[in-house]
Parts: structure tokens; C-alpha cells; sequence
């Protein structure tokens, strides 16, 4: 039995041992790995700091030339009926009553000519024309509140929409759209002016306005006229129509 003992023990150590051996193995193994992997990670961020930016500069940005206007014929009154149609339907009829019927400017000051047509609603589309859905927007320029330039902080009223009534005469506005202005079939913005159309109505540069006060700040054109018996002009504010005593 001692014998058997014996011989027993050294197979138990020897197994122990070579576990042992085989996990420091193992370890080392792991350790040198790690500290291989370190310096390629170092090597690499060296690298990457290293490599020359891109500059900010190096690529400087076009910007696009707008197209020059065309130099457009006097419009015909089948262009403005066409016109008109095509964004109102039959919705109003152009006042031929009264001269002149339409007037061409470029009244938003966007290098693209607009044109001002004398209409009448339809008697059976009041409802149409008053639709806040509508493809056109309901203005009364006397009434537009614009803020007083002298004042930092101001609250201003909401501007009320006009309702348009039957026999109405309005003044409808439509937006050119690139160089063929109103004329292009793309030109769709479009303002429908209540209590708008006075007497004596022409295109006249707004520069010319600026000129007789000692500002030229802006560009394009307004509508002078008389209305209600005053003479002003209606201009473009930057979002809407509003009238003007001079």
C-alpha cells in the first residue's frame, strides 16, 4: 500500500505542475500580445495627426448668377387674360371699364416683372374668393399695420382679411417668375388687393421716391395712384402690400 501511495503522489504533482506551467504560459503570451498591439495604435494616431488637414478655404463656394431679365414686349390683353385664367379660373373678370386695365412693374423687387390686372369677382365664386385656402391672398393695403421704425419693442394688431363682395373692384397682383415674368406658366404667386385701385394708376421706380428724399435703400417699383382722393402708392413691404401717403 506505502508503494502504491507513492508512486501516486508524483502523477498528482506533476499534473498540477503542468497546469501551472501551461497558465503562466498562457499569461505571458497574452501580455506580450497587448504590449505588441500598443505601439501600432500609437503608430497610428501618429500618423493620422500627422496628415495635413483639409482647408477651409480650398474649395470656395459659387454663387449662382441670377438670369438677366428679358427685355419683354408691352403685354396684350390676350397674355393678361391667359394670365389671369390660369391662376383664378373663372373666378373674376378683368375690369376693361376702366384705363388702364393692367400695369407692369417689378413690384417685390426681384429682378423679375410682375403685372397688376383691374378685376371684378365672379357673382356665383364670392365663396371661392374667400376661401383661406385659396391660391391667393385677400389683402386690404390700408389697413396693414407696419411697425414704427423709432419704436425697439412694439405689439402690433393682427392684420384683419377683407371679405370680398359682389361688384368689388380689386386689384390682382401677380408675381413674375424668372426672366419671362408673369408671363411664365410657373408664376403662381398672386394677391388679390380689396379697396386698392384709384385713379391715374402708373408704375413708378422706387428709387426715384428714395431720390426726392434723400434714401436709396431699396429697389423695384410701386403703383402710384389717388385713392379715396389722397395721393400715395401702394409698395411691397417684403410680405405683403401696404399704401402710402405721399
Amino acid at each position: 500500500m506505502r508503494c502504491t501511495q507513492l508512486k501516486l503522489r508524483p502523477q498528482k504533482l506533476n499534473c498540477k505542475v503542468c497546469a501551472l506551467l501551461s497558465l503562466l504560459i498562457f499569461i505571458n503570451l497574452f501580455s506580450i500580445a497587448c504590449t505588441s498591439s500598443e505601439p501600432s495604435n500609437k503608430s497610428e494616431r501618429r500618423v493620422a495627426e500627422a496628415a495635413p488637414k483639409p482647408s477651409a478655404t480650398a474649395s470656395p463656394t459659387v454663387e449662382p448668377t441670377p438670369e438677366a431679365p428679358l427685355n419683354l414686349p408691352p403685354p396684350k390683353m390676350e397674355e393678361v387674360r391667359e394670365a389671369v385664367a390660369r391662376i383664378y379660373k373663372d373666378a373674376v373678370t378683368i375690369e376693361t371699364g376702366r384705363a388702364p386695365a393692367y400695369i407692369v412693374g417689378d413690384f417685390n423687387s426681384d429682378g423679375s416683372e410682375d403685372i397688376a390686372v383691374m378685376v371684378r369677382p365672379a357673382k356665383d365664386k364670392l365663396e371661392e374668393l374667400n376661401n383661406e385656402l385659396a391660391n391667393w391672398i385677400v389683402e386690404d393695403p390700408r389697413q396693414v399695420k407696419l411697425p414704427d421704425p423709432h419704436k425697439s419693442v412694439q405689439t402690433l394688431p393682427a392684420n384683419m382679411r377683407p371679405v370680398i363682395k359682389p361688384n368689388d373692384l380689386l386689384l390682382a397682383v401677380i408675381h413674375g417668375y424668372k426672366r419671362e415674368g408673369w408671363r411664365n406658366k410657373e408664376a403662381q404667386q398672386t394677391y388679390l388687393l380689396d379697396n386698392a385701385v384709384g385713379n391715374s394708376m402708373t408704375p413708378e421706380p422706387l428709387k426715384n421716391l428714395q431720390a426726392a428724399n434723400g434714401k436709396q435703400e431699396m429697389t423695384g417699383d410701386v403703383i402710384k395712384e389717388t385713392l379715396a382722393g389722397e395721393k400715395g402708392f401702394l409698395y411691397w413691404t417684403g410680405a405683403k402690400y401696404a399704401w402710402r401717403k405721399q
